[in-house]
């Protein structure tokens, strides 16, 4: 806003940006819903959601429609208004959404004929995670400003950090840039970064992450297949999403958005038999994702895939 003299910001519906009343405002999942009405000046554009297109389509006709529609959203709120357009990489755990081929460099073009910056939440993707250091970079897109964190250290300590693009820095060679943490810069978080960067780059992690990635989804398509309570699955480089139907034809979701499993259903059977099989995950709504460390071998990620499956068989006596 500082930079751009505009006042309003397009997120996605279902994106997670942060627990900070601006990032929770940004914020698409429902952890937004009991703190709202947050800061003003967000626009609500669709997800990438090709198993569940919000427009009924499919991505080999659809002509990029979730992009698209961002052109509708700026006509109708005045483009010279928005600042600019956050989005994460490849969406989280709000359901591990891969955008489809296009999808990014369209949005780029979008940001570009109106004066828009795009930002880029690599938050959660970044540092190897889909098997490239940063998730856009599977479109070979570059946004006027990046967020990161998690990973930039791998997770020894906290650290957050945002990368702009020279324009926006030189901006503020000028003018002041009017916020600040006690904790900017702090040597601790930054030496633990350099020291996990070195390591990404040593052991081959970005490239293993992306080898290993190729085996985990030929896996996945092969789990789908033995399970009818599966409807989808995708994935890029160590991170995967298993989406799980009570019905294939209709792909009625186990657990409806935003709400808690039912007890003894699907899902909470799911993850209890997981937790028996010590099998460390994370499950949401009516999807598993899976983000290994990125220096799990082929013999342990095969192990987890094989103890998943024995999960699911366990859970789908419940049905």
């Amino acid at each position: 806003r500082l930079y751009t003299g505009r006042s309003k910001v397009i997120a996605r519906r279902r994106s997670y940006h942060g627990a900070s009343m601006g990032a929770l405002s940004l914020t698409g999942d429902p952890r937004r819903w009991p703190l709202e009405p947050g800061l003003w000046g967000v626009l609500r554009a669709e997800d990438p959601y090709c198993y569940r297109c919000p427009y009924g389509l499919t991505p080999d006709s659809c002509e990029l429609r979730c992009a698209e529609h961002l052109e509708h959203i700026l006509e109708m709120e005045n483009p010279d208004s928005v600042a600019a357009i956050v989005m994460e990489g490849i969406t989280g755990t709000n359901g591990g959404f891969i955008p489809p081929d296009g999808y990014w460099q369209r949005v780029r073009e979008i940001c570009d004929r109106h004066g828009i910056l795009l930002i880029a939440d690599e938050v959660f993707t970044g540092f190897g995670r889909t098997g490239e250091w940063f998730a856009v970079d599977h479109w070979n897109v570059r946004p006027d400003l990046m967020t990161m964190a998690k990973g930039i250290t791998g997770g020894y300590a906290p650290l957050g950090a945002v990368g702009v693009s020279e324009s926006i820095a030189e901006h503020f060679d000028t003018n002041t840039l009017w916020c600040g943490l006690t904790g900017y810069a702090h040597p601790l978080g930054c030496a633990a970064a350099v020291a996990a960067i070195d390591v990404y780059e040593a052991d081959g992690l970005i490239a293993h992450s992306r080898t290993l990635g190729h085996r985990l989804n030929a896996a996945l398509e092969q789990l789908k297949e033995k399970h009818a309570v599966i409807g989808d699955v995708r994935g890029a480089g160590l991170f995967a999403t298993i989406e799980f139907v009570a019905d294939r034809k209709t792909r009625e979701p186990m657990t409806p958005y935003g709400k808690s499993p039912s007890p003894n259903g699907f899902m909470s059977t799911l993850a209890q038999a997981l937790r028996h099989r010590r099998v460390h995950i994370a499950s949401k709504w009516t999807q598993l994702f899976i983000a290994p460390p990125l220096c799990i071998d082929e013999g342990a990620l095969t192990e987890g895939l094989e103890l998943i499956s024995e999960s699911i068989e366990e859970a789908s006596k419940t049905l």
